[in-house]
């Protein structure tokens, strides 16, 4: 399996990030992409994956946290079949909340409007990989066939942003149009850093404080 590491960053990344990818086994091959508009540090990534003939792209993000086995885990999930998998990622931001989508819809109407929607897994399957319809690409392992075949069937670039939502939910869009089946496996967990890291146990913990004050 000859796998692509692809970092968009903006001007600097975090020293705790890069203390993890400095740790991180099983690393062959590394791209950091530096530019202010993510969509397309994205896709000059997806470019050089292509160029290079990789079999796959993890894309991890310059704010993120994660243990040394990450790569080591998303190329086991791809290596049992599955074209697109991504770990447990929260927003930064509180109330947190994990950016995988149970349901996402996106239609543009004759009129030129967008109707869309999209529902995230608050109550998601712990420690397993379950399908999902969209998530953030902050770390996720995708089959570089399943991009190509975006920039030929649908001629486009695979990151380029859909009316009202971001470049990586568009990206799921585009791949569950070519019937790409999208998962995350809860048990490869990272942290996001904010102003404090976001992680799992920040979630539920905010979570049982919202439980809490319902019931006061």
């Amino acid at each position: 399996m000859k796998t692509l590491v692809a970092i968009p960053a903006l001007d600097m990344v975090k020293t705790d990030f890069m203390t993890c990818l400095l740790a991180m086994k099983g690393v062959k091959s590394i791209w950091v992409e530096v530019g202010s508009l993510v969509h397309m540090a994205r896709n000059n990534l997806v470019l050089k994956a292509i160029d290079g003939g990789y079999d796959y792209i993890c894309f991890i993000d310059s704010d993120m946290v994660f243990g040394p086995d990450l790569l080591q885990r998303l190329e086991a999930d791809a290596e049992k079949g599955y074209d697109f998998v991504t770990a447990l990622n929260f927003r930064r931001a509180l109330p947190t909340s994990p950016v995988i989508g149970k349901k996402m819809t996106w239609q543009k109407n004759p009129d030129g409007s967008v109707t869309h929607e999209i529902v995230e897994y608050s109550d998601y399957p712990r420690d397993q990989l379950f399908e999902i319809e969209s998530c953030g690409m902050a770390a996720c392992i995708i089959k570089v066939e399943a991009l190509e075949r975006i920039v030929n069937e649908m001629k486009c670039a695979p990151f380029e942003p859909l009316q009202q939502i971001g470049e990586d939910y568009s990206c799921c869009w585009r791949l569950r149009q070519l019937g790409v089946k999208l998962y995350c496996d809860s048990s490869i967990k990272t942290g996001h850093i904010g102003s404090y890291t976001i992680t799992e146990q920040t979630y539920l913990l905010h979570k049982q404080k919202q439980w809490e004050n319902q019931q006061s």
